[in-house]
């Protein structure tokens, strides 16, 4: 198994060991972890917006993620994303994917909804709100306004959230 030999908050670190300000990080949490004899440094820096970032596989291989605004894993995206890539898609599509659940999700933060008590009309409000040129729930606009998405792009994102929903 893996154990976690040492682990400090709040530190400053430099990747490079150069010794130069420049190259080091203020991280929210470092491990130390130990495995079979082989020990890694797992650094977690917390992101104060959803991020859909990028990952090396220990084969090297790109795997996107997506992150709440606590810096918590959205782990149902996540098993989507990793779905996905089991059936061979491609990079450019997953990072596409995740993005476009990051808007979905950005929107149900915003609207205080849990993805599974989504109905006909708060879609119909994510409509709304992926047009809203300032992708604020609390913005949206009763004239209408140019649109933030063609839509294209909006039928695209939507594509994606019904298909994240199929797959539950």
């Amino acid at each position: 198994g893996c154990k976690i030999v040492n682990s400090y908050c709040g530190r400053k670190f430099n990747f490079f060991q150069s010794g130069n300000d420049n190259d080091s990080r203020e991280l929210d949490i470092l491990l130390g972890m130990e495995s079979n004899g082989i020990h890694k440094i797992v650094a977690i820096e917390c992101k104060k917006k959803l991020s859909n970032d990028e990952i090396k596989t220990t084969n090297s291989k790109e795997r996107y993620m997506l992150f709440n605004s606590n810096g918590e894993s959205v782990d149902v995206v996540n098993k989507y994303l990793k779905y996905k890539d089991s059936y061979g898609s491609a990079r450019n599509t997953l990072k596409t994917y995740c993005y476009h659940l990051k808007l979905y999700f950005e929107y149900l933060e915003q609207s205080r909804l849990d993805f599974l008590d989504v109905n006909i009309d708060s879609m119909a409000n994510f409509l709304h709100w992926l047009k809203n040129p300032s992708g604020s729930i609390s913005n949206l606009h009763l004239k209408p306004v140019e649109s933030k998405r063609s839509a294209k792009s909006i039928n695209i994102i939507v594509s994606v959230v019904l298909d994240f929903y199929d797959y539950l």
